[in-house]
């Protein structure tokens, strides 16, 4: 394979995979942009990647102009919901992780706030886990917020449904 030269490779282990299938999977920077290298094949835009260790399995979020976030399971692509806003986030930027997120539900009367200064996330005022949401989004379809973040050792998942 030719050798490419990177501006950044992602050295932590949420950022690469080596399976015991032989299953690769790897984030790098090139050009100012992330990308993640599933098998061999460039996805662009990635986050949360991941990747089966017995049978090499894969998903992906992404995000597409028209604000919608996106998973690529396998090759298959749904939406997940809306992303509204990011500062300083994930998507066409230097930062893979968001250090600051700040989201707005479609009929803008909920808000969804977090930022690395805080152990927690706010969802309108109100003070929810115990860490900052490493990434979050609203689900349209179920008027809902979701984000993930690290609590302690573990990797935590929240769905907090809309009045």
């Amino acid at each position: 394979q030719e050798s490419r030269g990177y501006d950044e490779i992602g050295l932590d282990s949420r950022h690469w995979l080596l399976a015991e299938s032989g299953d690769y999977m790897y984030h790098y920077k090139e050009n100012g942009k992330w990308h993640v290298n599933i098998n061999g094949k460039i996805h662009d835009k990635a986050y949360d990647a991941s990747l089966d260790d017995n049978d090499g399995s894969f998903s992906y979020l992404f995000a597409r102009d028209d604000g919608q976030l996106y998973e690529n399971t396998n090759g298959t692509v749904r939406e997940t919901g809306r992303l509204e806003r990011m500062t300083r986030g994930v998507f066409d930027s230097d930062k893979y992780y968001g250090s600051n997120l700040d989201i707005l539900s479609d009929d803008r009367k909920h808000s969804l706030y977090s930022s690395l200064e805080y152990p927690y996330v706010a969802v309108d005022g109100k003070r929810y886990g115990a860490a900052p949401a490493l990434f979050a989004w609203y689900d349209r379809e179920h008027d809902t917020f979701s984000w993930n973040a690290i609590e302690g050792r573990e990797l935590v998942c929240y769905t907090l449904r809309l009045k």
